[in-house]
């Protein structure tokens, strides 16, 4: 702006329209502090010109809005629909035999989409490893802090149970998608088992440490390391792997039996419950002192 005419008087810059001074804004202050008057003036073919644009624009916005693709209302819907098509291709395929095109086509969205809501395969891959797991592990805390406000104390047994006793033993589609983790590189998988798993896991650590006043720290963590082993185990492979035919005996129970799936807690709930609460182990150097 062009001050030069005095104090309180605003001139636009000659290139806006033709002539010297195509406008010019008047404030005259004297009146006093907080109170002004002005006027302005418009060579006319400023004036027309806003005038066009004014009548023109929502000629331009209607165009816009007729051609331009319409968006889908709910942003969530959208984003679940992606996490569903990758919990089954993830699970089917892997994560490096999964293209986010696939992911995109079998989720009927664009590319774009996908980016917006998840950026990267790897963070997609994450965020559908953790959505997975984020109502198991509600589950577990859930049941946790009911027997921690109960008059009892919790015993091993009902602690094990209410981490392993929540729906992931006999789960397909789970099974499938969380054997996938394990193959992937540590640098990989290990951040996002912790980021997922920790803070359940600490709790319940803490719950067994009380149970099992007896163990180190050290020693507990590994046999609950131990205890996740033969739990994930026992998704992928529900029943045993048959390396010899038993006497004349064959198993009836069926894949996906009901009562199959509680005898198979139940039997887990024994065995880790047993390893857990064993005296510990000595190590050579303390045998030899």
């Amino acid at each position: 702006m062009d001050l030069s005419p005095g104090p309180g008087t605003w001139t636009c810059p000659p290139d806006l329209a033709p002539g010297p001074v195509p406008w010019t804004w008047h404030a005259d202050l004297a009146r006093g502090p907080g109170t002004w008057t002005g006027h302005l003036v418009l060579s006319p073919r400023l004036a027309l010109g806003i005038v066009l644009l004014y009548f023109k624009r929502p000629f331009e916005v209607a165009s816009m809005t007729s051609t331009a693709k319409p968006i889908r209302a709910d942003s969530r819907q959208t984003r679940e629909d992606i996490l569903q098509a990758s919990i089954r291709l993830f699970g089917d395929r892997g994560f490096s035999g999964t293209s986010m095109r696939s992911i995109a086509d079998a989720a009927g969205v664009n590319l774009a989409a996908m980016n917006y809501h998840f950026g990267s395969k790897a963070q997609l891959f994450a965020e559908t490893f953790q959505h997975c797991a984020a109502p198991l592990n509600a589950e577990r805390i859930r049941k946790l802090d009911a027997l921690e406000v109960s008059d009892d104390a919790p015993t091993v047994a009902s602690i094990v149970r209410a981490f392993l006793d929540v729906g992931v033993i006999g789960d397909a589609t789970w099974s499938r998608f969380v054997a996938h983790i394990f193959v992937e590189p540590d640098e990989f998988a290990r951040p996002l088992l912790k980021k997922t798993f920790a803070p359940t896991a600490a709790r319940f650590l803490q719950a067994l440490s009380r149970a099992l006043p007896h163990l180190p720290n050290a020693v507990l963590a590994l046999r609950f390391h131990l205890v996740i082993g033969s739990m994930l185990h026992l998704v992928r492979f529900e029943a045993p792997i048959e390396f010899q035919e038993a006497d004349g005996e064959k198993d009836n129970e069926k894949d996906g039996d009901k009562d199959s799936k509680v005898n198979n807690i139940e039997e887990l709930v024994s065995f880790v419950v047993a390893g857990l609460s064993e005296p510990r182990v000595e190590s050579k150097m303390e045998q030899r002192a």
